[in-house]
């Protein structure tokens, strides 16, 4: 009786296994699909999902929305002369500096090669703007930035009530980020606000 007992409990245990792990690869399968695989933020496909969800909830309310469009100048110099291993290295350390500089409902996402961006539902442009300085000054002070000759261009883009959706926004931000690089070429600007 008790070795029947113990037949059926490992029976079950071994069932139990079995039925965990197709659950379990299914969801790294989807955290994976989620994720950047770098950096570990938020993929253009989870950034869609959030801010689709998020802006609907922001127009409804009369709430504002911003977002941030970064991208890492002089990377591409910078991963050819120091190394690949150095480049990737440099954008998991930009990913760690916005996921540690923005609030829990925030979402900091890797859209490109070396082009981030931070959506910040319920954000004021003043708040954004403070948000894009801090991260620039994080950039200037760290020794691996300075030490590649990588810094960061920005655009931020903000409405107050939320009413455009997030490709419109993207387009946007990415428009004043350009700005800023070519205000930057001639000048000291580095963020654009729109």
């Amino acid at each position: 009786m008790a070795f029947n007992a113990g037949l059926a409990a490992v029976g079950f245990l071994t069932l139990a296994l079995i039925m965990v792990k197709p659950v379990q690869a299914r969801e790294r399968e989807r955290a994976l699909g989620r994720s950047d695989p770098l950096t570990g933020l938020a993929n253009r496909r989870a950034l869609s999902e959030i801010a689709a969800q998020q802006l609907a909830l922001c127009a409804r309310q009369a709430r504002p929305v911003s977002l941030a469009y970064f991208d890492l100048d002089a990377f591409k110099s910078a991963n050819d002369r120091l190394g690949h291993d150095w480049g990737d290295s440099l954008l998991r350390s930009f990913g760690r500096l916005m996921t540690k500089n923005i609030r829990a409902s925030d979402t900091a996402a890797r859209v490109g090669g070396d082009e981030f961006v931070i959506f910040l539902p319920e954000t004021e442009q003043d708040v954004a703007r403070s948000l894009t300085s801090r991260l620039r000054d994080l950039i200037d002070e760290d020794p691996d930035f300075r030490h590649s000759g990588v810094t960061v261009s920005g655009g931020v883009v903000s409405e107050s009530p939320a009413k455009s959706d997030l490709p419109t926004l993207l387009r946007r931000a990415d428009a004043a980020m350009c700005q800023a690089k070519l205000r930057r070429k001639t000048a000291a600007a580095r963020y654009v606000w729109t």
